[in-house]
């Protein structure tokens, strides 16, 4: 295995920063999935007692995201739970959004300085760089938080049960790349080199170089990641013809694929790539297949938790949610494009197929 940056070797784990709030939009939260993935995890947050009137000086609570009109609309859908859930005693200008750049973490830290200063009742985190930004900052306010990273391995909380702290909230991580591997190498059977294009905030969420090796062996495949987490970055590497290197290519959730998706889909499939992708939001945008986690709904989870600690719940009584399975999404139409017959037994497991 080996990885590429725009400035050489990886030099190790860094802070990741991932924006996920689409992924609810885009899934059919409906869905029962079977299996034994849900098995032992814990109970969904019980429903808040009714809030108390705290008066008029409590102040908003500030809800951190990146800026844009799709971050906007998943606001707004907190906000509208966090109101039905509290019954018309807390009102929607009690939540504040907040525009916040995850991967500058200094304008970041400054921002998060001045919110701690006003004394918010409480912060909304929707992602586990920012709700990490925040613990660092402080061990008082609650933090409410979402995050594709494992929050116990990046320090947001010390247990999924009980989070010894100040924060509570949902994750969305489950260790999917070797199965995304092995899926692309079901379906592309004849692929021997495979891409992945990863932003440098996520590499610390991949599986381990021995990990990666071993699976490189199980699979007859070479495996290169390519660290790219800037829009030159991204120019730089869609300019170095590194696609053509690869049968084969990986696109995991991240920084750089949320903030252009429909850009990187249409990059590789100019390029009769196969690619398989950590969302659906890809798959429906032309990408060839992706297996991505189903947690319950995040808004209204999100707002459980803001409701429960507004009325003066404890944020470490209230377990972390997790996913209950995963869901995996194909594009026939693109398939057919690039020449792949999926066959009828991967195909049985999606959960949705494209055409």
């Amino acid at each position: 295995m080996k990885i590429t940056t725009g400035k050489g070797s990886h030099p190790g784990a860094v802070p990741r920063c991932e924006h996920i709030m689409n992924i609810a939009r885009n899934l059919l939260l409906s869905v029962v999935v079977a299996g034994g993935l849900g098995a032992g995890l814990p109970a969904p947050c019980p429903a808040a007692p009714a809030p108390a009137n705290r008066g008029a000086n409590h102040g908003r609570v500030p809800y951190l995201d990146f800026d844009k009109p799709e971050s906007r609309r998943h606001f707004e859908s907190v906000v509208q739970e966090i109101v039905r859930q509290g019954k018309g005693r807390i009102g929607p200008s009690e939540i504040e959004f907040v525009g916040v750049d995850g991967a500058d973490s200094v304008a970041l830290n400054k921002a998060i300085a001045a919110l701690l200063q006003a004394g918010p009742p409480a912060i909304i985190a929707t992602s586990g760089e920012i709700a990490r930004a925040i613990r660092l900052q402080n061990s008082r306010v609650p933090i409410v938080f979402m995050s594709h990273a494992d929050p116990v391995a990046i320090g947001i909380v010390d247990h999924l049960f009980s989070s010894g702290n100040n924060a509570t909230g949902i994750t969305f991580f489950l260790p999917l790349d070797l199965k995304r591997l092995e899926l692309l190498h079901d379906v592309v059977p004849g692929a021997t080199s495979i891409g992945i294009l990863q932003d440098k905030w996520a590499l610390e969420d991949m599986p381990t170089p021995a990990e990666m090796r071993a699976a490189e062996r199980a699979l007859g495949v070479r495996v290169q990641i390519y660290s790219v987490s800037t829009r030159e970055e991204l120019d730089r590497f869609k300019a170095s013809g590194a696609v053509a290197r690869h049968d084969a290519w990986y696109v995991p959730a991240n920084y750089i694929a949320w903030l252009y998706p429909a850009e990187i889909v249409a990059y590789f499939n100019a390029h009769r790539r196969p690619v398989i992708y950590g969302e659906r939001q890809y798959v429906a945008r032309g990408g060839l297949m992706a297996i991505q986690p189903i947690p319950l709904d995040p808004p209204s989870q999100l707002a459980r938790r803001v409701v429960a600690i507004l009325s003066g719940a404890s944020p470490s009584a209230i377990p972390i949610e997790r996913p209950k399975g995963t869901a995996t999404f194909f594009n026939v139409a693109t398939a057919d494009k690039l020449g792949i017959r999926i066959p009828k037994g991967i195909l049985g497991r999606a959960l949705e197929i494209f055409d």
